[in-house]
């Protein structure tokens, strides 16, 4: 059972067009069984500025009680902005404390951002601190991420390294996993080699076999520019391991990903996000796995400096049991704009039948921007 109710108060600025300015509030009571979220949420967001995504004061409060939700206790988020063109200027405190026993993340999170630029995403020092020592928790072990940025109008610039070793049975990532990225650019998000090196030998890791991805980015004001490869090789037979729940799996009902997936980009522009075509073809055939059936995506762009121009089809077709979404997903989105981000019309058609599913009943979203 899910009630929502949303009220959403907006005026779109004639100088600069603006998406969302003004008051929004949205309300979500949720009193099932196996849903994701229980108890109640609350969200208020005030925002008054021109051309800030995010300007004001944004309060989140989340209360769960659940046993087997994925975040058990109390979060709270508080974020105080106050620039003109900056994403997020000032200081962020996130606090997690979670101790239930199926968690995703068991133990305590802290995250503190100090962020002092003007026109740069993330300027300063990141740190991030994380201790995991849950049975059936995906991350176990301890993981450390340090960022150092010292540059202006880049988004990442400098040198990052991030090492994580986990040692748990039902970990979804088991062994050691290593990413090095060194960026020289100046105003390009990433620039340079980018290599990452994945080796799982795990029981009921999700991802079995040996992953490869290579990236090589030579442009300057390009997103993504070069050719991108991506090769996965996962094995189809199932082994003994711990259902996320502590029950013994059975066949292949717990393998997440069967079969072959195959992702080749190639992107040629300058300062366009994503240039050329892209073909994402994936066959699964599991039984509980989150996608299963066929998934089609084809995507052309050819503008200059917009996010998304030209057509956009996507086709899902899902017929599983406990998957996430279940029924028949159609997204068509028509864009032809220059510089805006959404021109043209969105069509969202959602038909869920599920039992346990997140989103139970038939979503409709129409949306028609001039």
């Amino acid at each position: 059972m899910h009630a929502a109710l949303v009220l959403s108060i907006k005026t779109t600025c004639i100088v600069c067009g603006a998406d969302d300015v003004g008051i929004h509030v949205a309300l979500s009571v949720r009193t099932g069984l196996t849903i994701d979220d229980f108890g109640i949420h609350v969200a208020v967001s005030v925002r008054t500025g021109l051309t800030v995504d995010d300007v004001g004061i944004h309060v989140a409060f989340s209360v769960r009680t659940g046993l087997t939700v994925d975040d058990i206790c109390s979060h709270m988020a508080f974020s105080l902005r106050t620039g003109l063109t900056v994403d997020d200027v000032g200081i962020h405190v996130a606090v997690s404390v979670r101790t239930g026993l199926t968690a995703d993340d068991v133990g305590i999170h802290v995250a503190v951002s100090i962020r002092t630029g003007l026109t740069a995403d993330d300027v300063g020092i990141h740190m991030a601190v994380s201790v995991r020592t849950g049975l059936t928790v995906e991350d176990v072990g301890i993981h450390v991420a340090f960022s150092l940025r010292t540059v202006l109008t880049v988004d990442d610039v400098g040198i990052h390294v991030a090492v994580s070793v986990r040692t748990g049975l039902t970990v979804d990532d088991v062994g050691i996993h290593m990413a090095v990225s060194v960026r020289t650019g100046l105003t390009v998000d990433d620039v340079g080699i980018h290599v990452a090196f994945s080796l799982r030998t795990g029981l009921t890791v999700d991802d079995v076999g040996i992953h490869v991805a290579f990236s090589v980015r030579t442009g300057l004001t390009v997103d993504d520019v070069g050719i991108h490869v991506a090769f996965s090789l996962r094995t189809a037979h199932c082994r003994r391991c711990w259902h996320p729940r502590g029950l013994l799996c059975k066949g292949w009902a717990h393998c997440d990903y069967i079969g072959s997936h195959v992702a080749f980009s190639l992107r040629t522009g300058l300062t366009v996000d994503d240039v050329g075509s892209h073909v994402v073809f994936s066959v699964r055939t599991g039984l509980t796995a989150d996608d299963v059936g066929i998934h089609v995506a084809v995507s052309v762009r050819t503008g200059l400096t917009v996010d998304d121009v030209g057509i956009h089809v996507a086709v899902s077709v899902r017929t599983g049991l406990t998957v996430d979404d279940v029924g028949i997903h159609v997204a068509v989105s028509v864009r032809t704009g220059l510089t805006v981000d959404d021109v043209g019309i969105h069509v969202a058609f959602s038909v869920r039948t599920g039992l346990t599913v997140d989103d139970v009943g038939i979503h409709v979203a129409f949306s028609v921007r001039l």
